[in-house]
C-alpha cells in the first residue's frame, strides 16, 4: 500500500479498510503489463465511493509509465453473483485521461451461480453509461453524472469536529454481563462480571468462545454506545463494558497492567492481562497493536472524548439510512443491577459519562440548541437522499456512511437565524415522540425493525424536518440540494 501510494500520507486511519484487490490490481498493472497492455479486474463495488479507494479511483498511484482506466461495469443488480457487491474495472498502459469513463450497468437474475456466458447474455440486461469522477472536499465519488463544482465546493464546518468513537473490540474482551450471587447479591464496589453473552453470540470465530470473568473495581465499568443502540432521535439501553480508563480533566487516562497494579487496581490489572493474552493469541497476523493500543487507536478514547461534555450528538457509521440522537450526559442512567447502583466514575458535574464506540460518530457540545439542531439534519430524509451516491453499498443495502453527511455544507448553528431555531425546535419535538415510541417498539422488535417502524410512525415530522433543512442548505449554497437529482 505504501509502495504504490494507495493512501495519502494523512489517511492512515483508512489502512484497516484497504482491500487486497486494490493492491493486487496496482501490482499487476505495474509488473505484468508492457506498454499498451490491458487488464481487467473484478473489484468490490466500494471502489465507487470508499474513502480508501480514493487514489485508485483517480488512477493516482505510483508505477512506471503511463496508464488510465478504460471501462467500468456495474454488477450491483446482478444475482446470484458474489458475497459482496462487485464491479469490473479495466485499465490500459497508455497515456490518456481516465474520465469521462465508458461504462455499462448490468441487471438481472441468473438461473444459477457460475452461469455460462451464453446464459448470462440471455438473462442480463445491459445499459451503457458514462462515469465521471466528482471531487468533494476530502474525497471523491464515481457517478453517472458530472456535478457542477459549485455544488460540492466545500464541506460543512462541522466535518473536522465530528469524531469516530474508539475501538471497543474485540467485543468479548471488554463488554460484560453482571453475575449476581444467589445469596449475597452484587458487590457495588467490586462486582463480579464476565464476557457479555450478547457480544459472544454476535462475534465471529474465534472471539465467540472468549470468556473472561472475575471481579472488577466498579469505577472501571462504563456505559458504552455502539451502533446497535442508536435509533432515530433516541437510543436503546446501553451495554456495559470494562474499560481501563480514569477521568483526567477533560480527557481520560488509560491504564496498562503495570499502572493498574501500582495504583492498587488488582482486578483491573488481571483483566488487562487476560484480555491482552487472548488478543495476542487470536489477532490477525498483520496487526501489530496490542489490545490497549487497539482500544485507543489514534487516541479516539483518551484524547477525543471529553467526559465533561454536556451533550453528545450521535450518528451511525453504517447502514442504508442515516440516523442520529442527542445524549444529554446529565440524563445518562447510573449502572444498576437488581436495584443496586454500581459506583461509577463521575465527571465535573457529578454525572456518569458515556463512552462512544467506533460504530458511532459523535460531536460534543455544551449547547443544547446546537445539539438538537444537528440532530434535526441527521434525521431528515433529504440528507440521506443527498449523500446516497456517496454511500458504499453492501450485499443487502447501504453499508458505510461514515462522515459523508458532513460533505454536505450543513451550516454552523446560528441562534439568531429563525430557520435554525425552527430546525432545533422540530428536532426537540421529534425527540419527545421518539422517547414514547422507542421503549414500546424495543420490547417487541430488534433494532432494524425499531428504525423501520420509526420511519413509518414519524414520517410527518421527519418530512417537515427535510423541508426545513433543505431551506437552510439553500441559504448557504442554492446548488447543493441538486446532489440528489438523477
Amino acid at each position: 500500500t505504501e509502495e504504490y501510494g494507495l493512501l495519502d500520507s494523512g489517511e492512515t486511519q483508512n489502512i484497516t479498510h484497504m482491500e487486497l484487490a486494490s493492491l493486487v490490481l496496482a501490482y499487476s498493472f505495474d509488473h505484468y503489463l508492457e506498454d499498451g497492455g490491458r487488464l481487467s479486474f473484478v473489484m468490490p463495488r466500494g471502489l465507487y465511493s470508499g474513502t480508501h479507494h480514493k487514489q485508485l479511483r483517480a488512477f493516482d498511484f505510483d508505477f512506471d509509465g503511463d496508464g488510465h482506466w478504460t471501462y467500468l461495469w456495474d454488477l450491483e443488480y446482478v444475482t446470484p453473483l458474489f458475497n459482496n457487491l462487485s464491479c469490473v474495472l479495466a485499465a490500459e498502459k497508455t497515456e490518456s485521461d481516465s474520465y469521462p469513463l465508458d461504462g455499462c450497468e448490468y441487471e438481472g437474475s441468473l438461473p444459477q451461480v457460475n452461469a455460462s456466458l451464453d446464459t448470462a447474455r440471455e438473462y442480463l440486461e445491459a445499459e451503457e453509461t458514462t462515469y465521471y469522477l466528482n471531487e468533494f472536499s476530502d474525497s471523491s465519488v464515481i457517478m453517472d453524472r458530472e456535478l457542477d463544482p459549485e455544488i460540492i465546493r466545500s464541506a460543512s464546518p462541522y466535518q473536522d469536529r465530528i469524531q469516530q468513537g474508539c475501538n471497543v473490540i474485540p467485543r468479548s474482551t471488554w463488554f460484560v454481563d453482571f453475575e449476581v450471587h444467589p445469596s449475597f447479591g452484587i458487590d457495588a464496589e467490586e462486582p463480579l462480571v464476565r464476557s457479555s453473552s450478547r457480544a459472544r453470540d454476535r462475534a465471529r470465530e474465534p472471539w465467540d468462545i472468549i470468556d473472561i470473568n472475575g471481579q472488577i473495581e466498579s469505577q472501571f465499568v462504563w456505559n458504552v454506545v455502539t451502533g446497535s443502540e442508536l435509533a432515530y432521535f433516541g437510543t436503546l439501553e446501553f451495554p456495559t463494558a470494562v474499560l481501563p480508563i480514569e477521568i483526567s480533566g477533560n480527557s481520560y487516562y488509560l491504564h496498562d497492567e503495570e499502572s493498574a497494579q501500582q495504583n492498587g487496581y488488582q482486578h483491573l490489572a488481571e483483566w488487562i492481562s487476560e484480555a491482552d493474552e487472548v488478543f495476542e493469541e487470536h489477532k490477525p497476523e498483520d496487526r501489530s497493536q496490542d489490545v490497549l493500543e487497539w482500544l485507543n487507536w489514534q487516541q479516539k478514547l483518551t484524547d477525543k472524548q471529553d467526559p465533561n461534555a454536556e451533550y453528545r450528538v450521535l450518528q451511525n457509521s453504517s447502514g442504508d439510512y442515516v440516523c442520529g440522537a442527542v445524549v444529554e450526559t446529565s440524563e445518562v442512567n447510573e449502572i444498576e443491577v437488581n436495584d443496586t447502583s454500581i459506583e461509577s466514575q463521575r465527571n465535573n458535574n457529578d454525572d456518569v459519562p458515556l463512552i462512544v464506540d467506533h460504530k458511532c460518530y459523535h460531536y460534543e457540545t455544551d449547547s443544547r440548541d446546537e445539539a438538537y439542531y444537528l440532530c434535526g439534519f441527521l434525521n431528515a430524509p433529504a440528507i440521506r437522499d443527498l449523500i446516497y451516491d456517496m454511500i458504499n453499498r453492501g450485499q443487502f443495502a447501504g453499508r458505510d456512511i461514515h462522515k459523508r453527511v458532513w460533505e454536505v455544507y450543513i451550516p454552523e448553528y446560528n441562534p439568531d437565524d429563525p430557520l435554525h431555531r425552527e430546525i432545533r425546535n422540530t428536532a426537540l419535538e421529534a425527540t419527545e415522540q421518539a422517547e414514547e415510541l422507542i421503549p414500546e417498539l424495543a420490547e417487541e422488535y430488534s433494532l432494524g425493525w425499531v428504525r423501520r417502524k420509526q420511519r413509518h410512525e414519524m414520517e410527518p415530522i421527519r418530512s417537515e424536518l427535510s423541508e426545513l433543512c433543505v431551506e437552510a442548505l439553500e441559504e448557504v449554497n442554492p446548488e447543493q440540494t441538486s446532489l440528489s437529482d438523477h
